[in-house]
């Protein structure tokens, strides 16, 4: 009984977040960046349970970024795997050797999210979709303003990501990790872990 709650408390949290921000509406096409950890996986799996009521059209969407070998190539066939798994079209592309090196005024992290960021508008745009849903969630936000208020910000740097940016949403960006690991444990939900 207490599975059953947890899990529709974390459904129902997203379906919330969805309505009162005016993420999606009804029939939408989404891409949703999954990177096969715990966040993606968990807002990739909400998303396909809220789609059957809402008519969603999901495309999982993972980018390679190449900087961890093996394992990163593990990551990709596990998102391929569950986006075949729940149905979905999967779109998956890997960064070219030496891309990110080649970067200049950037750290690599920035680097690999400008990256990431226009692969997903890349697929966006090819499956003529509304929506990109990234699986940030409050933990992130508060990592993201620590992060600014160190590099030093503008009072509106201060106020950390918005639930929808443009084409970006974030469902789960008032959602503690700590709710999002109970939802999968309980549901034994299976992710992988970045070493």
């Amino acid at each position: 009984m207490e599975a059953m709650k947890k899990e529709e408390d974390l459904t129902a949290r997203v379906e919330k977040n969805i309505i009162e921000d005016h993420l999606l509406t009804a029939g939408d096409k989404v891409v949703v960046g999954i990177s096969g950890g715990i966040d993606s996986t968990a807002l990739l799996l909400v998303l396909h349970r809220l789609s059957k009521r809402y008519r969603w059209k999901l495309i999982a969407a993972h980018f390679n970024h190449g900087l961890r070998g093996m394992e990163a190539d593990r990551d990709e066939k596990f998102c391929h795997l569950l986006a075949q798994r729940l149905g979905l079209k999967f779109e998956s592309e890997r960064l070219g050797e030496g891309v990110l090196e080649g970067m200049r005024g950037a750290s690599i992290e920035d680097a690999a999210r400008r990256e990431r960021h226009a692969f997903l508008e890349k697929i966006r745009r090819k499956h003529k979709a509304q929506r990109v849903a990234l699986g940030h969630n409050r933990d992130d936000q508060v990592e993201t303003v620590l992060f600014r208020l160190m590099r030093g910000t503008s009072l509106r740097g201060l106020s950390g990501m918005d639930f929808k940016n443009g084409c970006i949403i974030r469902p789960l960006l008032n959602i503690p990790r700590t709710e999002i690991l109970n939802f999968c444990r309980i549901n034994k939900i299976h992710y992988r872990e970045d070493s």
